[in-house]
Order: C-alpha cells, then sequence, then structure tokens
C-alpha cells in the first residue's frame, strides 16, 4: 500500500480540473475524521490522500468492480450498496464526497442522492460535490445549489473549471456546510405553521394504496420489535396492528374514518386487535398505557397538530422498557407529494404546498420538550407502481391517481389532472414504471433509554 497518488491510473480529464482543489479540502479535515466517498471509481487519489492523512475513510460504490479494484490500492471501509438511497450508516460523517457520482443520475436520482448525502453528515459537517457541466453549466449549477440549499446546506465554494478549449467539458466543484440538524426535514427553509389538514378521500385512496409497494412497513415491525402494548394511531385498514396482534397476541387501533373502522372491526376481536373510537387530537385511553404509539402518514390530515402530537406524548409511558413514539411522514424528495405540490396544489382552494418536513419538525420538538428526546430519523422507500404498456395510458391513470389522492373533491380537480400530465411524462422517461413514495420515519424514545 505504498502508492503515491500520482501512481494512480487518470480516470479522466476531470483529474486535471478538480483533483487539486479536493486535494486542498481533504489537507485541512482534521486527522482522525471520519469521511465518506460516495463512489471510488473518481476518488481513488482522494482516498489514498485521506488515508495518508490519517482521515478514517469509509466508502460505498454500486460496482464491486469498482470496490476490488480501489482495495488493490489503498484500505478504508468499503461496502457495495445496489443504489446510494440502500446506505444507512451506524454513524454520521465529518466529510461527505460526491466526486462525480451525481453524473450519470437523472433529476430524480440527484434529488434524493443529495438529501441523502447531506443527512449522512454531521452537523457542520462538510459536502464535496463535483461534477460535468456540459453544455448548459448556469443551469445545472444553479440547479445543484437551489437543491442542496434546501436540503440545509450553506455554500463555502463554487470552483468552475473548463479544461477543453471548447469549454464543453466543463466541471464544477462546491463545498458545503450542513447548518440543519436533519436534511430529511426539508425542504428549507420551513414554513412558520402548519398548513391546517388534508381532506382524505377513501375513494381516492382505495386505487393508490392498491399500487403501493410499502417498505415502510417492515421497517415499522423492526423497530417495533421489543414492543408489546402498541397503539396504532390513522391505522387505516389495520394491516400494522393486526400483524402486530398476531406476533404479540394484542395491538390497540383508532380510526376516525368509519368505513375503515368498520372493515377493522369485521374481523378484530378474532385477531386481537382492540378497535376504539378516536381521533388523534381525542385518544380514548388514559395516561401512559402504551410503551408505544405509532402514526403512520396521519399528521397532514389532523384539525390540530399540536393536540395530536401530544396526546401521542400523554398515553406513552415512558418509563416502559423500549418506549418509543413513531410517526411517518413523507421524504423531501418524496415524487408523489412532489408532483401534488408543484402541479396540484396551486390550484386548490388552499393553496399551500403540503410541507411533510413541517410535521417531523414540530413532532421532534413537542417530543423532546415531553421527554421523548432520544430523537432518530430514517429514510425508507416505497414505490407506487404504474405497469401500464401505453405511456399515454400510464400517464392518465396516474394522473387521476395522484390528483385524487388529496384533490378528487376539489373544483380543480380536471385542471389538476391536466397539469400533471407533461411532469409526468418527463417523471416516466427517466423512471418508467414508477413513482416514489419514499418515507421519513421519525423514532423518538424517552431519555433515559
Amino acid at each position: 500500500m505504498g502508492l503515491a497518488v500520482q501512481d494512480i491510473p487518470p480516470v479522466g480529464e476531470w483529474e486535471n480540473a478538480v483533483l487539486p482543489l479536493v486535494q486542498k479540502i481533504v489537507g485541512n479535515i482534521p486527522s482522525g475524521s471520519q469521511v465518506l466517498f460516495v463512489g471510488s471509481a473518481h476518488a481513488l487519489s482522494t482516498i489514498i490522500q485521506a488515508n495518508a492523512s490519517g482521515l478514517k475513510v469509509h466508502a460505498i460504490d454500486r460496482s464491486q468492480e469498482d470496490i476490488d479494484f480501489a482495495q488493490s490500492f489503498t484500505t478504508g471501509n468499503f461496502q457495495v450498496v445496489s443504489t446510494w438511497d440502500d446506505y444507512e450508516p451506524q454513524e454520521r460523517f465529518d466529510a461527505v464526497f460526491g466526486l462525480h457520482t451525481l453524473d450519470d443520475l437523472g433529476s430524480l436520482r440527484t434529488r434524493s442522492a443529495i438529501y441523502r448525502m447531506a443527512d449522512w453528515l454531521k452537523r457542520d459537517g462538510r459536502l464535496i460535490v463535483a461534477t460535468a457541466l456540459g453544455g448548459s453549466s448556469d443551469g445545472k449549477s444553479a440547479q445543484l445549489l437551489g437543491l442542496c440549499q434546501k436540503a440545509g446546506l450553506k455554500m463555502e465554494k463554487q470552483v468552475t473549471h473548463a479544461p477543453s478549449a471548447t469549454g464543453t467539458d466543463q466541471h464544477v466543484l462546491f463545498e458545503f456546510v450542513k447548518k440543519e440538524h436533519y436534511a430529511i426535514m426539508g425542504p428549507y427553509p420551513l414554513p412558520e405553521s402548519y398548513r391546517g389538514p388534508i381532506e382524505l378521500s377513501e375513494a381516492a385512496w382505495k386505487p393508490f394504496v392498491e399500487r403501493l409497494n410499502r417498505d415502510e412497513f417492515g421497517f415499522m415491525l423492526n423497530v417495533l420489535g421489543d414492543n408489546s402494548k402498541v397503539l396504532d394511531v390513522g391505522s387505516g385498514y389495520g394491516k400494522l396492528p393486526f400483524e402486530l396482534a398476531r406476533r404479540t397476541g394484542k395491538a390497540y387501533s383508532i380510526e376516525p374514518n368509519p368505513d375503515r373502522n368498520a372493515i377493522q372491526e369485521a374481523k378484530a376481536r378474532e385477531a386481537g386487535v382492540e378497535v376504539a373510537q378516536g381521533s388523534a387530537e381525542k385518544i380514548p385511553y388514559p395516561d401512559a398505557f402504551f410503551d408505544a404509539t405509532v402514526a403512520m402518514w396521519v399528521m397532514h390530515y389532523v384539525d390540530d397538530l399540536e393536540q395530536s402530537l401530544r396526546e401521542m406524548v400523554r398515553v406513552t409511558d415512558r418509563k416502559a422498557p423500549g418506549s418509543k413514539i413513531v410517526i411517518v411522514q413523507g421524504a423531501p424528495y418524496n415524487e408523489v407529494i412532489g408532483h401534488i405540490n408543484d402541479s396540484c396544489m396551486p390550484l386548490a382552494a388552499s393553496a399551500l404546498p403540503s410541507h411533510q418536513g413541517y410535521l417531523l419538525h414540530r413532532a421532534a420538538e413537542v417530543f423532546k420538550d415531553s421527554g421523548f428526546g432520544n430523537i432518530s430519523l430514517h429514510a425508507v422507500n416505497s414505490v407506487c407502481e404504474f405497469p401500464e404498456a401505453d405511456l399515454d395510458e400510464r400517464c392518465r391513470v396516474a394522473a387521476e391517481i395522484i390528483a385524487g389522492h388529496w384533490g378528487l373533491g376539489e373544483g380543480n380537480f380536471g385542471k389538476m389532472k391536466e397539469s400533471l400530465m407533461p411532469q409526468l411524462k418527463v417523471h416516466f422517461a427517466e423512471r418508467p414504471h414508477g413513482i416514489g413514495d419514499q418515507a421519513a420515519v421519525l423514532v423518538a424514545r424517552a431519555l433515559a433509554q
């Protein structure tokens, strides 16, 4: 492992463009710092320098071949991942390097990658991004800068370099500092208050959920693995409490929608599920009755956000082993909500967008003030599937389902669908048969744990 940086095979014109700048940044990082490289091929020279500088190196890559190649030159904690979204580190990093990681990603993947990399950082940690600009340097730079700012990052440095005479191979290097605790609570800046509830339509929800592949369900079962007395607030059709009852013998559910309640009650007694009439604002159970309380995709439907959060605190026993409160809402790069906010909400009676991060932010504040201050946030992938072969039909069906999800009763429902059509054609060009419903899971544990 005695190789120097100059011994590494060149990987392209970008070496001359940004490598000296990256090397200077690495040289300023204190020895012993934890650093992550997202993609190893373009970062190999920098990884070697980081090791030589006494940094604790981690690297992830989607290619086993690239990992093997990097490990033939240097050491570190290397890991293969199928996508960047699949990576969940055990610790946060002082610096994250994305050196040409974004070059081959479309806008959807770039958006999620920026938020994920930002969340892998400690607060005040640094994100270093280098990317090729091609022929649209100003537009791509501005887009990337805006995206990083929405992820809670502040730009410290931007350097654009054109190594070729034509300027078509321009490269840009950004250095950002993380200024917010949780990128996944974005986009920043947050609104000042709750927008108010979105109307829940059973007729709109059913076709949406039938196409949904929900990874957060399995994640929730793992999170609740040490709990035996769980309340699911706004439990819908009861999938979670019925599975919990199968595992532990008993679970609890409240669902204010009478149609959904009737579906649950028909089989609840045999399954060991207690279904109660109530709402998030008025939970019909005594103080400290549960060792875990859960609300999945509920907070944007409540009338009183603060009261709902405090009710969840009230009925959860913070002294119970494994005590926790869990909230599931949309990640800031959630594609379904992004389409709704961009195309549908401007046409709604209340044109304010649904800011899922604000709901998580207020939940964290209320929980911290109430003794549940051990907060962690997790990204979980889910996708709404559209297998239709014909693109026009796929867009038509997707527009009907997505616009109807929160806007079926709106007077401008037809215009919402029309507004979605061009946006969906662009979306399906990058992701042909899926629209992401990515989730952010907040887990609040009692401080004593």
